[in-house]
């Protein structure tokens, strides 16, 4: 038996922002150890700074404190971003959805990489390369696409 009560918008884009946090992890991890070689807790100790201050990002060393900070700092941004794509996104297509995710995605590579990195967090601008902008690009297209298809789920059940 089905639900009759609709997903609401904001809980559809709190787990679509989830979801593409979840990929993007899953996704953006073994890339980046591959390709540079670089650990994951050198990306986790710069998310963790965002709160903690840039004496958290060295020794680039496995701390399960810094980590599920990093985490958390990760998810809340996911979700922060997810919320706001919603918005935009609300009624289109899961494809649709989708391409306007990506679009968005280069947007907040932009503003996160370089106005926010360069006023308080310039130790991110180590991360402005390809795989970070692609890495963004997925996340808000899993993202839009996700919640599209939560929002259709719940529409078509009503």
């Amino acid at each position: 038996m089905r639900d009759p009560r609709p997903m609401r918008p904001w809980i559809a884009a709190v787990c679509a922002g989830s979801i593409a946090a979840v990929v993007s992890l899953a996704v953006e991890t073994p890339i980046v150890w591959l390709m540079t070689g670089e650990l994951p807790w050198v990306a986790a100790r710069m998310a963790a700074a965002m709160l903690l201050g840039p004496q958290v990002l060295s020794p680039p060393t496995f701390d399960s404190g810094i980590v599920t900070l990093a985490f958390v700092v990760h998810f809340a941004l996911s979700v922060f971003y997810a919320l706001i794509l919603a918005h935009m996104i609300h009624g289109e297509t899961p494809a649709q959805a989708a391409l306007t995710g990506a679009a968005f995605g280069a947007v907040v590579f932009f503003i996160d990489l370089y106005l926010l990195a360069d006023a308080f967090f310039p130790w991110f601008a180590a991360m402005r390369d390809g795989i970070t902008l692609m890495s963004h690009l997925i996340l808000s297209a899993v993202t839009g696409w996700s919640y599209a298809v939560l929002t259709k789920k719940a529409a078509a059940a009503m």
